[in-house]
């Protein structure tokens, strides 16, 4: 195109009506990429699907433009396979496109290949700001939408939608590479903010609004920023990061985002494969995001001054542990271990020894503070909790010269506590006591773990009694019921995990010994 015809369609755009503001921005789109657009490369399957909505607007004569978007788009161009496409119209709305579409097939397709539609509420809470049409087409799951503009208050990140042009719509979602459009009638890619395209080919996560005016509408952005770039192995655009640095950006993530929303979006960073999670720490460690998502405000300000305070230090070192016990670990199992667990427990380690008071009783203040921080499952942050209380103490046995039985005894106590994480409460013990020395570290893991390999605890967590309560209180032991019944059973599994390979004859042995000396 000439400049001067640039320079018009710019002009049409910002004063013409709808319909010639939506011509004037697709010529223009196809126009400046034209040279350097991909093509995408489609399935038998999504061929049928795609032909199947352009049969049906001929059918209808509904006049619509139907286009792919976000993510389908996105994961196409790197290569990667995908069964759920979105779909968005630009002249009705999702639902009543729908709904042509299962007509058409109902009448047209041969055999059962549309299934009913389902319509999902808007649900602000799970990011769906507009009612999406749901159904299955060829064994594809299709959600569909009309293309749409948003606004936004200051007091919340819900938006009010109205329907708008392909270039809103593209500007009002959150990054450039999920703002593509896959043109099904021209079959053709549209990049309506003119940084799609080319922040795939340099891999990089940026806002098409200024990131600023992104995060002040919706904050959780942030940590999606975060999850994307780590996901995908990007980088953060530098707009990006000193936006998300912005401590008055902290304040809204934490006043108009929940927690819950935080626990989703951080999770599902922490339960990706290989380095991901690291990556995903090391991107919220440049954006200054650990303390306000890792240190809720109003949990920190409740704490008893017999608790302590937590020092965003804490964090940021317990980044470094995560990244040398997963180097450790993946020497181990490769880089397809799950690293959850562990990542939480580095992040938490330095508090596993505290404690709260809760209705007079102590309980552990690390779980207490992941499960305000993210409201994952109670479960993950207790063992979370277990493995950093493990690494602690396989961080003070390393360091010392305990050997023999007590060594056993030590190992076996912190195994039973950590049970199948062990060797990821090992790596982190042995990051903890060789933080700054990676040849120190691994060599020290591989020795503690094939000594513990070697040792026959493997597995004790598993360990009952070998004379349970009924035995003990029969001849010859006749142990008395109660207190002193517990007492020989913990005592059998102290003499066990000393003694790995302890007999029950030998067990049997100690107890009438136990027993002479106690009358």
């Amino acid at each position: 195109l000439t400049a001067t015809r640039v320079a018009r369609l710019r002009r049409s755009i910002s004063k013409s009506g709808s319909t010639m503001k939506r011509a004037a921005e697709t010529e223009l789109c196809n126009a400046r990429l034209k040279d350097s657009i991909p093509k995408i490369e489609l399935t038998e399957i999504e061929q049928k699907v795609f032909k199947a909505m352009l049969d049906t607007v001929n059918q209808f004569s509904l006049g619509s433009t139907v286009r792919a978007a976000g993510g389908w788009v996105r994961d196409k161009l790197l290569g990667n396979s995908s069964d759920d496409i979105d779909i968005v119209v630009d002249n009705m709305s999702g639902e009543e496109f729908a709904l042509k579409v299962v007509e058409y097939m109902t009448q047209n397709a041969e055999g059962n290949v549309v299934s009913s539609i389902g319509v999902v509420k808007q649900n602000p809470d799970q990011s769906k700001h507009l009612a999406t049409a749901c159904f299955r087409l060829y064994g594809l799951s299709l959600d569909v939408n009309n293309l749409r503009t948003e606004t936004y208050t200051e007091d919340s990140r819900i938006p009010v939608t109205s329907i708008g042009t392909p270039s809103e719509d593209a500007q009002r979602r959150d990054f450039t590479v999920n703002a593509l459009f896959y043109n099904v009638t021209s079959a053709e890619i549209e990049d309506f903010t003119g940084l799609g395209l080319a922040d795939m080919r340099n891999k990089i996560i940026r806002t098409p609004l200024p990131a600023a005016e992104t995060f002040r509408d919706d904050p959780l952005r942030m940590l999606r920023a975060v999850r994307f770039a780590a996901r995908l192995n990007f980088c953060l655009d530098p707009g990006v990061l000193q936006a998300a640095a912005d401590s008055n950006m902290h304040e809204l993530l934490e006043s108009k985002v929940s927690r819950e929303r935080f626990g989703i979006e951080v999770d599902k960073m922490m339960r990706a494969q290989g380095w991901r999670p690291i990556a995903a720490l090391e991107l919220m460690q440049q954006s200054r995001l650990l303390a306000p998502v890792f240190l809720p405000r109003d949990f920190c300000a409740a704490l008893p001054p017999e608790s302590g305070p937590l020092k965003a230090d804490s964090l940021e070192r317990g980044v470094a542990l995560a990244r040398m016990a997963c180097s450790l670990l993946a020497q181990e199992h490769g880089e397809q271990s799950e690293l959850r667990i562990v990542t939480y427990a580095a992040l938490l380690h330095a508090w596993a020894d505290r404690s709260l008071t809760d209705k007079k009783k102590p309980r552990p203040l690390a779980p207490t503070l992941l499960r305000a921080a993210l409201k994952i499952d109670t479960l993950a942050c207790e063992n979370a909790q277990d493995v950093a209380a493990s690494a602690n103490a396989f961080s003070a046995l390393i360091g010392s010269s305990v050997a023999g039985t007590e060594r056993s005894a030590a190992v076996g106590k912190q195994m039973r506590l950590a049970k199948e994480q062990w060797l990821q409460a090992l790596a982190l013990g042995t990051a903890i006591q060789h933080v700054d020395n990676a040849a120190e570290a691994r060599e020290a893991f591989m020795r503690n773990r094939e000594w513990i390999h070697h040792s026959g605890l493997v597995g004790c967590w598993t360990w009952k009694p070998l004379l349970d309560g009924k035995r003990l209180m029969a001849p010859p032991y006749s142990v008395p019921r109660g207190r002193p019944v517990g007492e020989v059973m913990e005592l059998q599994m102290q003499w066990r995990l000393a003694n790995p390979h302890l007999t029950e004859d030998e067990c049997s042995r100690r107890v009438l010994e136990w027993g002479g000396k106690r009358e």
